[in-house]
This record gives structure tokens, C-alpha cells and sequence, in this order.
């Protein structure tokens, strides 16, 4: 569910557009009850805000073309106020990323967005999902459910990263420190600060009054957000793996399961989950990005590095990404600490992009070590491994228009932008527009 305090989550504002994808896998985009699929809906957003931006920051400079400097403070003045009417296509692109997630275990839902009647105190829901359905996915794989719970959550650390690659695509330019001279800073703070503000109100005593407020309102099941606040559900699924969803107790209605989970309703494990998620999220204070910093380096090749944390379906992690830009290619390292119940483990990704092939051919790619919980469990003692590869293709078609396509595998292991955590092949082909 997603809380209108928490809407501005991270939309890239970058230079370079994805067009929805000609197709993606797993989580076809499929009508009525069925997700859209998590590339397909972040690139939607992503369009939208490109392009708001983008003619924010150009009629700034038309209106003061002899006065750069004042054209670009206006530009970003612009860029704060429009979120606020860009926080619909933000909370659509979230829900529809906790809409794949159900789409992949084969249940259909409802986007609330576009229901305004079934908010409650801001709160925007999924619906449509049967207490049946919901306890077949969380009785079947917990780590799946307590995924299905921060998949929304997840979409803004995606954006955020997409605004990292696209720093890495621009002009080097001189001097040591590169400061931002578009909206990208900005794009990095309001999602930042967004989920701060999720984080401290699941952690507050007045979730338990807006839970309550929640039950009091949704006597239908099927007009029953899937999981209340997500953070708090996240931590519950966590640290309670073995207990049967229809073991929650009854609604306070008397009909179906009492699905709703607030800070009460966590144990000293759970809570302590919380105050980690807390603390690593703070961690992105660290972040130069936040403060308008490109990178350090000279004409030839530049560094970014940039701290954060995030929920995953078996705990908590913090990233540590450094990259390297150049001229000819851009590589970037993400150094991963994973903490669970059962203590911390490592994980390594290496990512590349902008390796020339031939004249208007590019590739790309990435792969990943990740040593995680047995079973994805966050209690669990034993390690395994997870391993994924990616490999990719862009092909220019004309001076602003590419087609881009991407094919890759794993075993079972979470990776942000796909539904699900089964092994196996995904991959998509995509339309992509880089304006000049």
C-alpha cells in the first residue's frame, strides 16, 4: 500500500527514456486483473517524469537565455513543485510493482489508484485479492510473500539506480567534482526522503491508530488492501515463516483473515528488522548524488560511489556501488552486506554498459555472486549460493531511437526488478528513446 506521504518515490530524470517494452519476462503485460510487469510500469513512469522535467528545465532557459545560472534555479524550483502533480504515475508504477509479484504466483488484483473511493487517510491499495489466494502464496514460500510485501518499496531504490547509469552516460567534463546542472539531485533526495518517511511511520505508534482505521472501513475481503502498511508486513512475514497465514486471527469485522500488520504486532525480532531497515536507509546521507555531486575525476574517466539500503525477501541490505567511468565504457561494482536472523553474508554485482561493438552497437551487462540464506530464509543458519548473468544489445535505428534487447539466467536468488525468485531465463526487448 502505498501512503501519499510516501508517493515521490524515485522516477528517473534522466536523459534517456525506455519506451514500454515490446515484451517482458516473466510478468507478461496482460489486461484487467493482471500486472503490468515491473520494467514495463517503472518505464511508464519514467517517461512521464522525463518529459515533464525536461520541459521544466527548457522553458526555464527560454524564459532567461542570457542568465544561465537563474534559469537553472527556476528549472529545479519547477522540478520540486511538479512532483506533487507527478505523485500519481509514481503511486500507479508502485502498486503495479506489487501487482507483479501477485501476477507471478497467478492472482489477479486491482490498482486502487484508480479508484480514489478506496483510499483511506491517503493510504492507496491493492484490492481484489482473495484471503485464499494470499494464503496459498505465503504458506507455499514466505521469503515470496515478504517479497510481495517490499516490492513496492523496491521500485524507488530501481529509479534511483537508473539515475546513477544515466550519470555515468553523460559528457565527462572538466574539474575534479561534477555538480548536477539538471533535476537529478532532486530526484535523489525526494526519493530518499520518501522513504524515510515510510520507514518512521511504520515504526510508529500511530500505524496501530491507522490500521485499526483501515479494518474499521473494509468489510468486503476482496476491498481489502493486500497487506496494510508494507514495511510493517515485510518485518512480520520475516520473522514468522512457519505460521499459516490463516492462523493471523480473524478480521474485526468477523469475516476473513485479519491481514493488516502494524508495529504492535511485532515481535523483538521484527522490530529490531525495522530500526535496521531505519539505520541502512540513513546510510544514503552518505550518497554525493543526494548532494548534487556527479563524480570526482578528471576529462577521462570519473568515480561515483554511493551508499544505500534496502528490504529484501530475506532481510536487509546494504549496498556499497562504486563506478568507473570512462570514455568507452562505464563498469560499476555494487560490494553487498546481507543481514539476517541466521547473521551476515556477502554478496558482489559487476555491471557494464556502453562497450562498443560496431558502428552503432553497444553492449551491456551484469552478473552477481551472492552468498543468502538457505531456502531465502531470513531465520536460517545454513548459506547457499546465488549466482545470476545478463547479457544485452543495443542497436541504434536512428539518431534519437534505439532498440535494445536483454536475455539472462539464474538459480534461485532475488534480483530487484523480476516478480519473482524462482531460477530460470528472463530477459525483454525494448524501444528506447535518447532525445539530445
Amino acid at each position: 500500500m502505498t501512503p501519499l506521504i510516501s508517493l515521490l518515490l524515485g522516477s528517473a530524470l534522466a536523459s534517456e527514456v525506455i519506451i514500454t517494452p515490446f515484451t517482458e519476462a516473466p510478468g507478461p503485460l496482460t489486461w484487467q486483473s493482471r500486472s503490468w510487469g515491473m520494467h514495463t510500469s517503472a518505464d511508464v513512469a519514467n517517461l512521464l517524469h522525463v518529459a515533464t522535467t525536461r520541459s521544466l528545465m527548457r522553458g526555464a532557459s527560454a524564459l532567461f537565455p542570457d542568465n544561465p545560472d537563474l534559469a537553472r534555479g527556476m528549472g529545479l524550483g519547477w522540478v520540486y513543485s511538479s512532483s506533487v502533480l507527478l505523485i500519481f504515475s509514481d503511486a500507479w508504477a508502485h502498486e503495479e510493482w506489487h501487482r507483479a509479484v501477485l501476477s507471478q504466483a497467478d492472482v489477479g488484483s486491482h490498482n486502487g489508484v484508480w479508484h480514489p473511493s478506496s483510499w483511506v487517510d491517503g493510504l492507496i491499495p491493492v484490492f481484489g485479492v482473495s484471503d485464499d489466494d494470499l494464503a496459498a502464496l505465503g504458506d507455499d514460500d514466505p521469503a515470496l510473500s515478504a517479497w510481495l510485501a517490499a516490492s513496492g518499496e523496491a521500485l524507488a531504490h530501481h529509479q534511483s539506480e537508473r539515475v546513477r547509469w544515466e550519470r555515468l552516460g553523460e559528457p565527462l567534463g572538466e574539474g575534479m567534482v561534477g555538480l548536477a546542472r539538471d533535476a537529478q539531485a532532486p530526484e535523489l533526495q525526494v526519493s530518499w526522503a520518501t522513504g524515510l518517511a515510510y520507514l518512521l511511520r511504520c515504526r510508529s505508534p500511530s500505524s496501530v491508530t491507522l490500521t485499526e482505521r483501515l479494518e474499521s472501513l473494509q468489510g468486503d475481503i476482496l476491498e481489502r488492501d493486500f497487506t496494510g502498511l508494507d514495511c510493517s508486513a515485510w518485518a512480520y512475514e520475516l520473522t514468522t515463516p512457519d505460521e499459516s497465514y490463516n492462523d493471523r486471527g480473524v478480521h474485526p469485522s468477523g469475516v476473513g483473515v485479519d491481514r493488516y500488520r502494524h508495529v504492535d504486532d511485532l515481535d523483538e525480532d521484527g522490530r529490531a528488522l525495522l530500526g535496521q531497515a531505519l539505520g541502512l536507509h540513513l546510510t544514503g546521507l552518505l550518497d554525493p548524488g543526494l548532494w548534487g555531486i556527479r563524480g570526482f575525476g578528471d576529462s577521462s574517466t570519473r568515480w561515483l560511489v554511493a551508499p544505500s539500503g534496502e528490504m529484501t525477501p530475506h532481510g536487509t541490505m546494504l549496498h556499497l556501488r562504486v563506478a568507473r567511468d570512462t570514455e568507452r565504457a562505464d563498469v560499476l561494482m555494487d560490494l553487498e552486506q546481507h543481514f539476517a536472523g541466521g547473521g551476515w553474508r556477502p554478496g558482489l554485482q559487476v555491471a557494464a554498459r556502453r562497450v562498443p561493438l560496431v558502428d552503432g552497437t553497444t553492449a551491456f551487462g551484469e552478473g552477481g555472486l551472492r552468498l543468502q540464506p538457505q531456502g531465502l530464509r531470513w531465520d536460517a543458519q545454513a548459506s547457499e549460493l546465488g549466482a545470476w548473468l545478463q547479457l544485452g544489445v543495443r542497436q541504434r535505428i536512428s539518431q534519437e531511437w534505439h532498440v535494445e534487447g536483454a536475455a539472462g539466467g539464474r538459480n534461485r536468488v532475488w534480483i530487484r526488478s523480476l516478480p519473482g525468485l524462482e531460477g530460470g531465463m528472463y530477459g525483454r526487448l525494448s524501444l528506447v528513446w535518447r532525445p539530445d
